[in-house]
């Protein structure tokens, strides 16, 4: 299907491949100074700074209402805050949640027995990741048949047994679907550019089929989010309703774009005028979709980094697309795939994916101890490592190439679209993680229950430098227990913390006594990022005394 004269097409990839790695090493350069000199971003990942009840809080008498208060902007449905029982039963209200800001739910409560009571609470950040947690909080004096809750109904409520397999579904899913749209809109462009020739009436053989599959992951994708969000199976969660609930936040819209997108650039194919014209804008309009609902559009420099996201899944996509029609040509004779044009573009290509990579990177890791201490940075190293090799893999092929060694180079080619597949599979996982920056901004909360009672230990935020200890106090039943203390600045409270791995030994931690069952740090200051170990010992009167140990790992 001649689409352009031979001579337009040789000019655009000579071009293309002699300027690029110039403009993207200029264009690199600027995008870090941008970087470093712009002001950050909106919070990708919003957190809850405050509830009423609050955590673990005992109130005399039953609340009105469950507000929860976030530090940005966040999404919320109906069944966004769930009150449950102390036998893990829900309790129905007529109210259900209400967003009273961008920042702000609320839940309105019929009078609440005295008792224990658990609430489990799910909305969407502004990058369309969902977040969730769970609290206990008394009211009154509970009987004793009600004053505690459940252990296996408590891991039920709190750790959504769910949670796991739809991440795991969502991860597949999304692996697929970056797949089967990378091969859907990459052979418009490799038409244009004179790379592949189809027959007219066999283009719609060779494209259907990733269509097809780009289509249905993407329908599937937000079934999947649905499920997670209110932690339903995905059966349950395929519904008109569910398709409803979710096109209300930017995921569902995205994918419902991509969804029409990936149906308009299969209809424009039955019309060659249609297809020369719409279907670069209708791909780049795919490509949108993704890099929209992901990290890039929110944080420090989102509008670089949605350019940069941009170029990177279409430059991605094409490499990727390239070498799988390549591979397909071997068996689809109606199918021309010109090897040595696709080779000078593909060096285009890798550059183009290295340089947009890079900025990624250093926007979302930011340090050499964010990227070694959390699950973003390791997975990006692995993908790192996984690209490498692909660009290994490629220089072979391109060498094999020149010498008219078509064998080799197919079977290089061959191992290089494997390990692309991999590159995507890690790349669906990292879109499902906190980046490192915003990760390291995250307090953490550990518990330690023992016969005796139950420390609770808040790390805010969890990284090395400066940072602030909380340790809370309840009894067996998870109620505050009061410390009988005299003196607020020197509290009965000893919390020392060593690090075993670069041989530092216990050193102490300044406390302070706040009231009640609440200590808090003075001064505390974590000297290098690792997993540390912190020992609490708390004398909660002349004859009990409570003692743990935490495991923390400090960004």
């Amino acid at each position: 299907m001649e689409l352009f004269p031979s001579s337009i097409r040789l000019h655009l990839v000579r071009r293309f491949s002699l300027y690029i790695s110039k403009i993207l090493l200029l264009s690199l350069g600027l995008l870090v100074m941008l970087g470093i000199f712009a002001p950050s971003g909106a919070q990708a990942h919003s957190q809850l700074i405050d509830s009423n009840p609050k955590p673990d809080e005992q109130l005399t008498k039953s609340p009105q209402v469950i507000s929860l208060t976030f530090n940005g902007t966040i999404k919320s449905n109906d069944d966004s805050i769930k009150l449950f029982d102390s036998q893990g039963k829900q309790i129905s209200n007529k109210a259900t949640t209400k967003a009273k800001s961008s920042s702000h739910i609320e839940l309105e409560l019929d009078p609440l027995e005295p008792s224990i009571y658990v609430v489990n609470w799910s909305v969407v950040s502004p990058d369309s990741h969902p977040i969730s947690g769970t609290f206990t909080f008394t009211v009154g004096n509970p009987v004793k048949e009600k004053s505690t809750v459940d252990t296996s109904i408590f891991k039920d409520i709190v750790l959504m047994s769910n949670k796991d397999i739809h991440s795991t579904q969502a991860n597949l899913n999304r692996w697929i679907l970056f797949s089967s749209t990378a091969l859907s809109i990459s052979i418009s462009f490799l038409i244009l550019l004179g790379i592949i020739k189809i027959p007219k009436n066999n283009m719609i053989k060779v494209s259907l089929i990733p269509i097809l599959i780009a289509i249905f992951s993407s329908l599937a994708s937000i079934f999947i989010q649905n499920a997670i969000i209110d932690n339903k199976s995905i059966i349950e969660s395929i519904s008109y309703s569910s398709f409803v609930d979710q096109i209300q936040y930017d995921f569902g819209i995205a994918a419902t774009i991509r969804i029409i997108a990936l149906i308009a650039l299969f209809a424009t194919q039955f019309n060659t005028l249609l297809y020369r014209f719409l279907s670069p804008i209708i791909s780049l309009l795919i490509i949108a979709t993704i890099t929209f609902s992901g990290h890039s559009a929110y944080g420090q420099l989102s509008t670089l980094a949605i350019i940069s996201s941009l170029i990177h899944l279409g430059a991605t996509s094409i490499w990727f697309g390239g070498l799988g029609y390549s591979l397909v040509s071997i068996r689809l004779e109606e199918l021309s795939f010109d090897y040595k044009k696709f080779s000078k573009l593909a060096l285009a290509l890798v550059l183009m994916t290295i340089f947009t990579g890079v900025f990624a990177s250093w926007r979302q890791v930011g340090n050499i101890n964010y990227a070694i201490n959390s699950a973003f940075g390791r997975t990006l190293g692995y993908k790192i490592v996984l690209v490498m090799a692909v660009i290994v893999i490629a220089f072979f092929a391109r060498r094999f190439l020149k010498n008219n060694d078509m064998t080799t180079t197919r079977k290089l080619i061959a191992v290089e679209s494997i390990l692309l597949l991999g590159v995507f599979a890690l790349t669906s996982i990292l879109v499902s993680q906190i980046p490192s920056k915003t990760s390291a901004q995250i307090p953490v909360s550990k518990k330690a229950i023992s016969d005796s009672g139950i420390i609770e230990i808040l790390v805010d935020p969890a990284k090395s430098g400066p940072t602030q200890l909380h340790v809370y106090v309840y009894d067996k039943k998870g109620l505050p227990l009061q410390i009988e203390s005299k003196s607020l600045t020197n509290p009965p409270i000893q919390v020392t913390i060593q690090n075993n791995s670069k041989n530092i030994k216990p050193v102490n931690v300044a406390m302070r006594f706040q009231g009640l069952n609440h200590f808090s740090s003075v001064g505390f200051n974590v000297p290098f990022s690792g997993d540390w170990k912190l020992v609490v010992r708390i004398q909660v009167n002349d004859f009990d005394q409570l003692k743990d140990q935490f495991e923390v790992k400090f960004l």
